[in-house]
């Protein structure tokens, strides 16, 4: 079973390690995500493959962001500002008000600080949260222009849906991101 928090730990490790190398050269926090994004789609095929699995990672928008023995897997990311929220949103286009399992990701952003005890290293926090979704369940965004075209998907929504909190902290409505980094995390 590919929804087990095991695995979605090391994936965020794997995403982990690689985002900081660039994240300390990028303001802009919609690259962030998108990044973060495109790196939780590639590891994650990546890691599943080497845990037996068949997974392929999407080569368009057309297709699912990842396939996992013929199941489809959408994987949707958000920043927050926070390590904590209440009120997530997930965005996405016209491909992604498929019906299917999704991973919903957010991620918070520390970076290197200089403070009165000394350096603390930056991280990157995640939760990640699985559910299905059907179709009917995204809403539409109106801004009133006619090429602008959007669907959400919101933290409220996820649960009070069946759903399996993969990575992170569930305190009441509040979801908290955790550190994923090899050196604070005890090995399952």
């Amino acid at each position: 079973m590919i929804y087990e928090p095991h695995h979605w730990l090391r994936i965020c490790q794997r995403v982990s390690d690689i985002a900081l190398t660039i994240f300390p050269h990028i303001k802009s926090k919609k690259l962030k995500s998108e990044i973060i994004s495109n790196l939780f789609e590639t590891q994650s095929a990546v890691y599943l493959k080497e845990q037996g699995f068949n997974a392929v990672s999407a080569n368009s928008d057309r297709e699912p962001d990842l396939l996992v023995d013929d199941k489809p897997c959408e994987i949707k990311v958000t920043g927050l500002d926070h390590s904590f929220t209440s009120n997530a949103k997930w965005m996405g286009g016209k491909y992604s008000k498929r019906t299917s399992d999704y991973v919903f990701v957010m991620w918070h952003y520390e970076p290197l600080m200089n403070t009165l005890y000394g350096k603390e290293e930056e991280t990157l926090l995640f939760s990640v949260i699985q559910c299905h979704v059907n179709e009917n369940e995204w809403r539409t965004i109106d801004n009133g222009n006619e090429n602008y075209y959007a669907t959400i998907f919101d933290l409220n929504q996820i649960l009070n849906k069946d759903h399996k909190l993969l990575v992170g902290e569930r305190m009441g409505q509040v979801i908290k991101c955790n550190n994923v980094q090899k050196s604070v995390v005890t090995e399952l």
